[in-house]
Formats: C-alpha cells, sequence, structure tokens
C-alpha cells in the first residue's frame, strides 16, 4: 500500500508540473487565477487514473472476500483491510494531501516552508519576510502580516 501511495503522489506532482510548465510555455501564467487554472487542469487530469487504480485494486480483493476453504478466513480479514485503505487513500490524495500554501508575486510561485500561518491568510495579500533556498525552491518564512499593516 506505501509504493501504491508513493506513486499516486509522484504522478500528482508530475501532473501539476506538466501544467503548470505547459501554461507557462504558452504564456497563460500572467495572474493568480491563471496559476489558479493551470492547477486544476493538472489536478483534474490525474483524478481519473486515481480512481481507475482505486477501483482495480477494490475488484481485485474483491474475490478474496467470497473464498471458502482452507485460509480463507484469514486472507478475508487481510481483504477487508486492504479494501478500506484505497478508498480513504484516494479521498485524501485527490481532496485534501497535497495542498500547499504558496505565495504568486505575479510571475513566480513560491513553496512557503510554513503552512499552518498561511492558512489565517487564505487568499489574502501578504508581507512575508524570510529566506528563499533556490535549491529546494522553498521560501523559509520567518514572518507573515497582512499587507498594509
Amino acid at each position: 500500500m506505501i509504493v501504491v501511495d508513493a506513486e499516486t503522489g509522484v504522478f500528482m506532482m508530475l501532473y501539476l508540473d506538466l501544467a503548470h510548465d505547459q501554461a507557462k510555455a504558452e504564456g497563460r501564467l500572467r495572474s493568480l487565477r491563471d496559476l489558479q487554472d493551470a492547477i486544476m487542469h493538472g489536478a483534474v487530469k490525474r483524478i481519473r487514473p486515481k480512481f481507475m487504480t482505486v477501483a482495480t485494486m477494490f475488484i481485485g480483493l474483491v474475490p478474496i472476500m467470497w473464498s471458502m476453504g482452507a485460509g480463507a478466513d484469514v486472507m478475508r480479514r487481510i481483504a477487508a483491510a486492504m479494501n478500506v485503505k484505497p478508498d480513504s487513500k484516494c479521498v485524501t490524495e485527490c481532496v485534501k494531501a497535497g495542498a500547499k500554501y504558496a505565495l504568486y508575486d505575479g510571475k513566480s510561485m513560491y513553496i512557503l516552508s510554513d503552512q499552518k500561518e498561511p492558512e489565517k491568510f487564505a487568499g489574502q495579500k501578504v508581507k512575508i519576510t524570510g529566506t528563499y533556498n533556490e535549491a529546494t525552491k522553498i521560501l523559509q518564512v520567518d514572518s507573515m502580516v497582512a499587507a498594509g499593516k
């Protein structure tokens, strides 16, 4: 299960990166709304393959639930536990996971190191002080206040 989670997470990031790069190459990243559209475009492309992966895992484990004979009681317990995980993982990954706060200055996007503080300022203009790490592409946040304060 961990391998499937890692694989689907990598592919989600790949789809988002490709959508961002395509929009940037086509000159469609002129505003925050354009960035949001590119992110949505990449995420929507990933939902169908993710759902198909979860459905295949579920369908593959269902026959075990109907099995009879030696060892079936143990296998049914394992299959039942595995059938719950893909469903919850799909919802978590497709809806919640991967969502990160970022700073967009009109031309570049920066991932923020602090993911709790930005929640207070979601959708607002802010003033941030900190240092940018070029290697990791992460902005280490020292302080964050609403713009104009």
